[in-house]
């Protein structure tokens, strides 16, 4: 059985560095990101595993857990199981954005709902 770690790292200064290349595409929304992590609004989180290693920033937004930014290894693996520990917090969907389509191309086969909005890739893992 696999076992998995969840670390709150949000107060971590290096988690956060560690993020920015998530957002080289859109450098202002990781200034966002900084403000909303520094105000209590976002909060960010290292998943492990034996099968991932993956930081992620995300915020409760109603019903939905909105994904800011993942980074690591083992993506497909680590969305499954932040899925099910969305959804046994009463949480009833995640959902990101993403400016990089070899991203939305990878989470494609996970089952994961897209659609195109401007310049941005809505991803709604809703479905798992």
């Amino acid at each position: 059985m696999e076992k998995e770690v969840i670390q709150v790292m949000t107060h971590s200064a290096r988690a956060l560095g560690e993020l920015k290349p998530a957002f080289r595409a859109v450098p202002n929304e990781y200034r966002e990101l900084c403000k909303a992590v520094k105000e209590g609004r976002v909060s960010l989180y290292r998943l492990t595993s034996d099968k991932c290693d993956l930081l992620i920033a995300g915020e409760r937004d109603g019903d939905s857990y909105y994904l800011w930014a993942v980074v690591g290894h083992g993506l497909a693996s680590g969305i499954k199981q932040l899925c099910k520990t969305v959804k046994a917090a009463g949480i009833g969907s995640l959902v990101a954005d993403t400016a990089f389509e070899g991203v939305a191309r990878l989470v494609r086969r996970l089952g994961v709902t897209q659609k195109h909005d401007g310049d941005f890739i809505r991803l709604d893992l809703e479905g798992f």
